[in-house]
């Protein structure tokens, strides 16, 4: 009897996710180790954590609102496929948006608003990070996608 109960549990949670024969979803998202990616190679969706390195010294005391700020990826951001959805070393781009204080004690704000993957920049709505003091090149900060961007898989099928 508990044999059959733990069955049809089973089989009422495998269609209560749609996951069977014939029951897939037409979009969805997969947890793997370093992050949350797509199953599907052509979108990194919303929510995604980019680690990104800064190309540059950046003084919040000096740094202004409106300033370039330029990075890259940290490392590949694989899928679900192992198709690599964004490549290292991709270019991101933001600007200072607030800052407050004066000196070492003085903050801005950075949103990462594009990014570039082979040769094919597009726009990418991160979050805004918060930098205390002074950050020298190479320093690794996160930012989350606020929106999905298409995939470097994506777009060198599309363009290459």
């Amino acid at each position: 009897m508990q044999i059959l109960e733990c069955m049809m549990r089973t089989i009422f949670l495998m269609a209560a996710l749609g996951i069977g024969a014939g029951c897939g979803t037409t979009s969805g998202y997969a947890v793997v180790s370093g992050g949350t990616t797509s199953t599907y190679s052509d979108v990194v969706p919303a929510g995604t954590a980019l680690l990104v390195g800064l190309d540059q010294h950046i003084s919040a005391g000096r740094m202004t609102p409106g300033a370039m700020v330029v990075g890259h990826t940290v490392s590949d951001l694989g899928g679900y496929n192992g198709e690599v959805l964004i490549p290292r070393g991709s270019r991101v781009y933001g600007r200072v948006v607030d800052r407050r204080g004066y000196g070492m004690d003085a903050s801005i704000w950075v949103r990462m608003e594009s990014i570039d993957m082979g040769g094919v920049q597009q726009r990418l709505n991160g979050e805004v990070v918060g930098i205390r003091g002074a950050a020298p090149p190479g320093t690794r900060f996160q930012v989350r996608l606020e929106r999905p961007i298409r995939s470097y898989a994506a777009l060198r099928g599309h363009y290459y």
